[in-house]
């Protein structure tokens, strides 16, 4: 799946940063946040994941066009997430990421709080993610990179299972 133009990704402020997009769902309606918890817990598969700069600029993810993860949110608060390049490797790019922890709800976003991961300086850490609900079964985490440069990441994961 091939990241967005960056027309699809420029908030309704027009700045492409800052402001959280409306998200609509198949049917065109404003998709707002979902009811409960248990609207967002189950297994999901990683769509597309692409890098977002401020000025609006779309680039490909440190994993590649086109990886492969899952992440699971958990009942009672619990989370895992993996994710691989598919590709073949690129030196100094990373082939495998992943961190577990706890998640909860904070309205339209979802705060990770990270207990496990392969660099120690995120132990402990809040990672806020801004929920984009695309569908029933498929949504859209935005937030910032633990590495790098400062830009938005933008991951589309749809349902495997509840």
């Amino acid at each position: 799946m091939h990241p967005p133009t960056t027309a699809q990704l420029t908030a309704p402020d027009g700045t492409g940063r800052g402001a959280r997009p409306t998200a609509r769902d198949t049917t065109g309606r404003a998709a707002g946040p979902w009811e409960t918890d248990e609207d967002l817990t189950g297994v999901w598969s990683l769509r597309s994941f692409h890098d977002l700069d401020d000025d609006g600029t779309v680039h490909e993810g440190p994993l590649g066009p086109a990886p492969a993860g899952l992440l699971v949110y958990a009942p009672g608060g619990r989370l895992s997430v993996t994710m691989m390049r598919t590709g073949p490797a690129q030196p100094g790019r990373p082939d495998y990421m992943s961190y577990a922890g706890t998640w909860r709800r904070d309205g339209d976003r979802v705060v990770h709080t990270i207990d496990l991961a392969p660099d120690r300086s995120w132990l402990g850490t809040d990672q806020i993610r801004d929920l984009v609900f695309v569908a029933r079964d498929e949504l859209e985490l935005r937030g910032r990179a633990l590495v790098g440069r400062p830009q938005l990441r933008v991951l589309r994961w749809r349902r495997v299972s509840h």
